[in-house]
């Protein structure tokens, strides 16, 4: 009852201030961190509206943000929308309380927060209901011109700098702090099949230091909990603001970060648990998916067979002290 009625103050207060232009869906924190960069660049002179579903600490006097807890109002705030233009990282448009205005012609526009394919990791139709989709790369260029041409749409694609990652490559603090950060991705087998203990006894055993650094949705669907985290007695790093440059190592699976940690030059191996997959029909589609695509281009792969084999590579990283050089042809970025 009590976020009822903290959301209709909210929703009475809103509805005198949507009439703005320019506002951004922001599900979480975790997303903040990838469409803050947009949403700095369009305060610069204008005022932007921030719709959340929990609140984010931000600052800055042409950002006014509301924040709605309830599932009631989250979609009565949409359906009912004033907007001309409304910039999101959460797919799936239509498919559930993130609906179209009933009331304005709202423009849609979907903003990248991975360099992964849009393909596997999404569910079907995720994109058809946008009206715009940036891509930050020349293959979710071409993926996206597939799905267009597939389902018909009159979806505007549209090259732009992914911003998330020169934010990044601004870092001060470019400190070595821990020899490898593990990081995988949620919706495969990895901590299901005990990967994460295995690979933190190999570490621990050779002294290799380490930060484990578990996905938000991870923790959500219960693929790992806060308890049995704390139960290994380790390091974790659940900053939303990760620091790229604090790791010399990325151990991962198939989340996206394995291809922004390649972008830095940095060392990436993988362990091959089950692809995370949302959408069976991504085999049938003529771009294969750059998660499957780049893994042996850009990184060493490790089987449940072999993971001890992945200690001699860390050391030999490690003692190296250099990362890679050669880059990938079809990457579109503007560094």
């Amino acid at each position: 009852m009590k976020n009822f009625l903290l959301d209709l103050i909210n929703f009475i207060k809103f509805k005198k201030v949507d009439s703005h232009k320019v506002g951004f869906f922001c599900e979480n924190k975790y997303i903040f961190e990838y469409i803050k960069p947009y949403i700095n660049k369009k305060a610069n002179n204008k005022k932007i509206l921030l719709i959340s579903f929990e609140k984010i600490e931000f600052d800055s006097k042409n950002v006014i943000q509301f924040t709605f807890l309830t599932n009631f109002f989250r979609e009565i705030v949409f359906l009912s929308l004033s907007l001309k233009y409304l910039y999101s990282s959460t797919p799936g448009l239509n498919q559930n309380l993130f609906k179209r205005s009933k009331f304005a012609k709202c423009k849609y526009i979907y903003l990248q927060h991975s360099l992964c394919s849009m393909t596997m990791i999404y569910p079907k139709n995720s994109f058809n209901d946008f009206d715009a989709m940036q891509v930050v790369t020349n293959y979710q260029f071409d993926e996206m011109n597939e799905i267009k041409n597939l389902n018909r749409l009159k979806l505007k694609i549209f090259k732009s700098n992914y911003l998330f990652l020169k934010e990044k490559n601004s870092e001060n603090d470019r400190k070595i702090k821990k020899d490898v950060l593990i990081a995988p991705s949620w919706n495969t087998n990895f901590y299901k099949n005990n990967f994460h203990k295995k690979i933190i006894s190999l570490l621990n055993k050779n002294n290799i230091s380490f930060d484990l650094r578990p996905h938000p949705m991870s923790i959500k669907k219960k693929e790992i909990t806060l308890d049995e985290i704390k139960d290994l007695k380790i390091s974790i790093n659940n900053e939303f603001n990760l620091n790229f440059f604090q790791y010399h190592i990325l151990i991962s699976d198939w989340s996206g970060l394995f291809i922004e940690y390649y972008v830095f030059k940095k060392n990436i191996l993988l362990v091959d648990s089950e692809k995370k997959i949302l959408n069976e029909e991504y085999a049938i589609l003529e771009n294969q998916p750059a998660e499957i695509r780049l893994r042996k281009k850009i990184s060493k792969s490790f089987s449940s067979d072999n993971l001890e084999n992945i200690i001699p590579e860390i050391k030999k990283l490690i003692e190296k002290k250099d990362n890679h050089s050669n880059q990938i042809d079809k990457f579109y970025f503007d560094m």
